[in-house]
């Protein structure tokens, strides 16, 4: 899918401030990405022209003409590539990373052939600058995967990182060459990225952007080889801190800055690089959690998930154990049998959230019906603000087809035992009656399921092979989304289910692809994606009913609605259904959606 940009419709009517700071962005990315020499050349400028970004290849181009160096050829070479990657290559349905590769191949191919005719160029010279344009074109490969937004869908995957991490490298070796002042802001900058990295994202992650940035100054700069080594040692004892307060983890790069004090004898280099580290050390600590987000996101859509992470409550979550010990309060209450007999999911579902340190979302309506709600509120300290944890408001909205009384899809939501917000539609074969009560069996046996204790994934094979084994021909999609609270981590898991979107700043990312759904093979392949949400994140779920007419007609669809920051969970349903029934989706199959917010 193309993922569209929401940023137009945000700044609709005003001065678009982000479009030029965005461009003045590019275009200086594109003159750091020039001031890479390798042989004597600038190969990675051509694999940026390849990318068919505007101010990029201007940012490129202005400094071929104006360092003097090669201009002609250099120039010439930048402008065929980005005229072929732009003009020619779309007639062609090749893959993007052909497209660049072919455009990168190409365009310093006429160039050679021009300086051939044009100047008389040794056969060394011509060599190099052939040499050029293969690095630059396989790094445009790298380059292409690394700034697709279609490749972020998935969530962060590994090969997507690695490629993110390369190109941030490059752009940090070209400012580190731009000048002393732009060096030490480029290592400042980049031990900063790896402090962020330690205490947001895992330890693979943090060794691997750590040793790729120092690999690429060593490369270009063999002197950088102390940078190498104090990236990958500071960051992998720092990423090993990551349990800890932020005023903890910078101590891994100290330490690593200490043992090269010790090993050289104090010399001018590793005394810079300590001052260099303080630096970036003191703004880690200064900026906040959500600061160190919207920065690392820069570069990073997605940030892959951090699955030992930890955070902090600011006042104790600690005053209710487990459920047991709440549930002692109950012992001696007159209204026990009807709370846990009659009421039992509601209640559970409470008491979850109560020791899961999310008492203060209960709903009013559990708090007025209990009658020990002062003893209850005090055992689960009511006074905590858990500002560091993340809250989700949800919204759902479902519709049966036209002439049909009862909509097939099953749409709910819960607090399971570990404190994570569970999400799910179930989207039974067909529509009407039948279709409605096979979604709600589905939908019972997976929250009866996980309310016990079994893990999301088991759950769902376990209903699969319940239905393969009842022979009963049933089918049904599923959608499920479980968000951990307290770390921010959003787990995705489909089967037969249409894909969910993210809206995140202006951008929409879409997570899943086509699969089976299950109760049609013995083995279920379930689907799972998993990334790191920020607070304003927007998730929308989706039957697969929007889906009938294509799913380029809802994206597009989804792009129009003028969806804006200000928008409840609420209104972006209402507009979403409302879109449904415009498009006459109602006249083809059920249609269910959920929007949730991230706070």
């Amino acid at each position: 899918m193309k993922v569209k940009g929401y940023g137009d419709v945000f700044l609709a009517g005003k001065f678009n401030l982000k479009k030029i700071l965005r461009f003045f962005s590019e275009f200086l990315i594109g003159v750091f990405i020039y001031s890479v020499r390798i042989f004597g050349g600038h190969p990675f400028s051509y694999a940026a022209a390849s990318l068919g970004s505007l101010p990029l290849f201007l940012g490129c181009v202005f400094c071929a003409v104006f360092t003097g160096e090669d201009p002609v050829r250099i120039t010439f070479a930048l402008i065929a590539v980005f005229v072929i990657k732009k003009f020619v290559m779309p007639k062609f349905t090749f893959p993007e990373y052909v497209k660049v590769f072919i455009s990168s191949l190409w365009g310093v191919l006429l160039a050679e052939i021009l300086g051939a005719i044009i100047y008389n160029y040794t056969f060394y010279e011509n060599f190099l600058f052939a040499l050029s344009g293969i690095i630059g074109a396989v790094s445009s490969i790298a380059m292409e995967y690394a700034v697709s937004k279609e490749n972020q869908k998935s969530g962060a995957s590994n090969l997507y990182f690695i490629s993110m991490i390369f190109f941030v490298s490059i752009v940090l070796c070209g400012m580190g060459a731009s000048g002393r002042l732009l060096n030490n802001a480029s290592i400042i900058l980049t031990i900063f990225i790896i402090l962020c990295l330690s205490s947001m994202s895992s330890l693979f992650y943090t060794a691997s952007f750590s040793v790729i940035v120092g690999g690429c100054m060593c490369v270009i700069n063999s002197e950088s080889l102390y940078l190498l080594a104090l990236f990958v040692i500071g960051g992998i004892i720092s990423s090993l801190l990551n349990g800890f307060s932020r005023f903890v983890i910078p101590l891994g790069f100290l330490c690593a800055d200490l043992s090269f004090l010790i090993y050289t004898g104090f010399d001018g280099t590793s005394v810079m690089l300590t001052i260099y580290t303080i630096v970036a050390s003191f703004l880690f600590v200064v900026v906040k959690d959500k600061g160190k987000e919207q920065f690392l996101s820069f570069f990073i859509s997605i940030l892959p998930a951090n699955p030992g992470k930890k955070y902090r409550i600011k006042k104790s979550e600690t005053k209710v154990s487990n459920i047991e010990d709440a549930e002692k309060l109950c012992d001696d209450c007159p209204k026990k049998l009807v709370c846990w007999s009659e009421n039992f999911s509601s209640t559970k579902d409470s008491f979850n959230k109560i020791t899961s340190g999310a008492a203060a979302s209960v709903s009013d309506g559990f708090w007025d019906s209990c009658v020990k709600r002062k003893e209850l509120r005090n055992l689960c300290g009511l006074d905590f603000d858990g500002k560091d944890l993340f809250r989700v408001e949800i919204s759902k909205a479902s519709s049966a087809k036209m002439g049909e009384k009862l909509c097939g899809d099953s749409v709910g939501n819960f607090i399971s035992e570990d404190g994570r917000e569970i999400v799910y539609i179930v989207d039974g074969m067909g529509t009407g009656d039948e279709a409605s009560a096979q979604s709600r069996k589905g939908s019972n046996i997976i929250k009866k399921l996980t309310d016990n204790g079994v893990e999301e994934r088991d759950a769902l094979k376990i209903l699969n092979e319940f239905l393969t084994r009842e022979k009963s021909e049933v089918i049904m999609g599923i959608d499920m989304l479980c968000v951990d609270r307290k770390n921010g981590v959003a787990e995705f898991y489909k089967a037969g289910a249409a894909p969910s979107y993210i809206i995140r700043r202006g951008s929409s990312y879409e997570i899943g692809t086509a699969s089976l759904p299950i109760g049609i093979l013995d083995e279920v392949n379930i689907e799972y994606n998993k990334c790191k949400l920020m607070k304003g994140d927007t998730i929308i779920m989706i039957s697969d009913g929007f889906l009938s007419l294509g799913p380029a007609v809802f994206e597009d669809s989804l792009y129009n609605m003028k969806i804006s920051e200000s928008d409840s969970p609420v209104d972006i349903s209402e507009k979403i259904m409302r879109a449904a029934e415009k498009m006459g989706l109602l006249f083809k199959d059920d249609i269910t959606v959920v929007s949730m917010r991230i706070y």
